[in-house]
């Protein structure tokens, strides 16, 4: 408990002192309420105020401080979500990471384990790989097929058509690896029970603690059809499921 206060202090230290400076705005006087209400234990007026100010501003700092609050409010699967979400707008924030294995070693929570295409999807950001998936493809198209095939075979052109195809197939199957990631996300009701079937009276075989990672597989009506990390599938509520993109 003490590292968690830790980190927050830490990460609310930027905020607090943006919060002092004259130039306020509606939002900047929101987070710096919202801030001071976590640190002096409101957790629940605090994530109210956090959840207001991430309409107008989605950035990783707040994720954090909202799966802080969620977390010290006894919301475990809230506040894995939002560190998640943290992470996945700033891979590079060492609070989130830090206090998201915390809370999964105190917890209990399993942690998921990427494959080999999510991996390569999250070693850069998403919108990078668009635009080199669409450099390979022109590249290729323009040096591969118009100049080298058509105006002169040059060496030179072959060269950037090999090498914008390679950067096409590599962007192309790290794009592959962004779309399996997308269907991740994580059980956040109290008591998530895994249904045979999707009605209010089918069979219950499993349950899953907040905060256990699952793929969304499809949606039928008010149910999710998912798979943990154990590879066990079955159907959740829609309200116990939330998605990290």
């Amino acid at each position: 408990m003490i590292r968690i206060r830790l980190l927050i202090l830490g990460a609310l230290l930027v905020f607090w002192v943006a919060g002092c400076s004259s130039n306020k705005t509606p939002i900047d006087v929101k987070l710096r309420i919202a801030n001071k209400e976590l640190l002096d234990g409101e957790y629940e007026a605090s994530i109210n105020n956090l959840k207001e100010v991430l309409q107008n501003w989605d950035s990783a700092e707040i994720h954090h401080n909202l799966g802080i609050a969620h977390y010290l409010n006894g919301e475990n699967g809230m506040a894995v979500l939002h560190l998640e979400k943290s992470l996945k707008l700033d891979s590079t924030a060492s609070r989130a990471k830090e206090a998201l294995g915390l809370i999964r070693r105190k917890e209990a929570i399993t942690s998921p384990e990427y494959s080999l295409l999510e991996r390569l999807g999250r070693s850069l950001p998403e919108e990078l790989w668009l635009a080199l998936l669409l450099v390979g493809f022109w590249g290729f198209l323009v040096f591969g097929v118009y100049l080298y095939l058509f105006v002169q075979r040059r060496s030179v052109y072959r060269d950037f058509a090999i090498g914008s195809f390679l950067v096409l197939i590599l962007a192309t199957i790290a794009c592959f690896g962004i779309s399996e990631e997308s269907k991740r996300g994580v059980l956040t009701g109290d008591e998530n029970q895994l249904k045979v079937i999707p009605t209010p009276g089918g069979e219950v075989f499993m349950e899953f603690a907040a905060g256990e990672p699952a793929k969304l597989l499809k949606i039928s009506g008010d149910y999710c059809f998912i798979q943990t990390e154990k590879s066990v599938r079955g159907w959740v509520l829609k309200e116990q499921f939330a998605s990290i993109r």
